[in-house]
């Protein structure tokens, strides 16, 4: 992979999978932790039965681990077009298809691996970093986006892949994210120009084949993540091989509930500013709970008296000459700012000249 988010899609299947294993890997000038922006977007080469007008195709749409504390959510699309009497290979795997949640870890990588390799089929991958999932969600309140939001974000912008890519979309399958009806709403809506059928449903992947096929490259991919990730996949980090030499790897499945993940949470807060590594979605409870109990208290000093100081200034500029601007604005600014306690401590002097080299 070339970059963190493909703008087009493989050229080829050997593409596909080459990029597919260094997303996984973490090979990609993307590495699998600290992730700035967002996550991989990977589509797939597009199948040649998928484009033309008189091609119809149906699309499944699933993700995989929305509610771990640990590791990204991982969303899914798998597309094909009805296959042919003589596509005997597709016809197969349609059969097999089946809730992924029922089928073991090694049925679903062999699933995945025939998915890859079979030319028909057309895929793509949005990966949603913790990092990605932390920093959107501890925002201001103004500016903050939940994970149902990006969830529906996620799933648009892998309909509009597919869509800007020649195929044309018959119907689109999707487990739902919230209330069904209020969610196939928002689709018809976004895509109003196109002719695509939405149907949104509970346990879509138990009951449409294209979603189960989405939902097994979903889990494969998100597990593969997941039992890749080391501290040293940030290259920027100068303390990674400290770090990924102290780290343990036996988080359990992630969830909080899973006793192995809450003594690695315990066990692996090693940082005492900083806490856990991206592999933690910070904004989770349990995790803002323990950096509460067990790391350095960090407060940010001199804000509210800088904001009132501005306040009283504006009121200054704002205000008639009848209403005493004059003497406001001498109170503004012969008015002494409190210094940082820091600054105090440590009998910094206030720079009043700087000479040049």
């Amino acid at each position: 992979m070339p970059n963190n988010r493909h703008s087009a899609p493989c050229s080829s299947r050997e593409e596909t999978i080459s990029s597919i294993e260094s997303l996984v890997t973490g090979e990609s000038d993307t590495p699998l932790c600290q992730v700035y922006g967002e996550g991989p977007l990977l589509i797939s080469d597009i199948p040649s039965n998928c484009t033309g007008k008189n091609i119809n195709v149906n699309v499944g749409i699933d993700e995989a681990g929305r509610g771990p504390i640990l590791g990204p959510m991982v969303y899914s699309a798998a597309y094909w077009s009805p296959p042919q009497p003589n596509d005997s290979e597709l016809s197969k795997l349609e059969k097999l298809f089946r809730d992924s949640k029922t089928l073991t870890p090694s049925t679903r990588y062999s699933l995945f691996q025939q998915i890859k390799s079979c030319q028909n089929i057309g895929f793509v991958v949005r990966v949603i970093h913790a990092s990605e999932i932390s920093r959107k969600m501890l925002r201001k309140s103004s500016t903050r986006i939940n994970l149902n939001e990006m969830s529906h974000d996620g799933v648009i912008e892998m309909i509009r892949s597919i869509l800007d890519a020649g195929v044309n979309i018959n119907t689109c399958y999707v487990d739902t994210v919230g209330n069904p009806a209020t969610y196939r709403n928002k689709l018809e809506k976004v895509f109003s120009s196109s002719s695509v059928r939405f149907v949104v449903e509970k346990k879509a992947d138990s009951k449409y084949a294209t979603c189960s096929a989405a939902s097994v490259v979903a889990k494969v991919v998100r597990d593969q993540i997941v039992e890749n990730w080391t501290w040293n996949a940030d290259r920027k980090c100068p303390s990674a091989s400290h770090y990924e030499k102290i780290l343990s790897k036996d988080f359990g499945s992630g969830y909080p509930s899973d006793p192995k993940c809450k003594k690695w949470m315990e066990n692996n807060l090693v940082d005492q500013v900083f806490g856990y590594p991206d592999v933690v979605r910070f904004s989770w409870a349990p995790a803002k709970f323990m950096l509460k109990e067990n790391a350095a208290l960090v407060e940010w000093e001199a804000d509210e008296e800088d904001i009132d100081e501005c306040q009283m200034s504006m009121k200054a500029f704002c205000a008639r000459a009848s209403d005493g601007m004059g003497k406001n604005d001498n109170l503004s600014r012969n008015k002494k700012r409190r210094r940082v306690d820091f600054f105090e401590k440590i009998g910094m002097t206030v720079v009043s000249q700087i000479t040049p080299m």
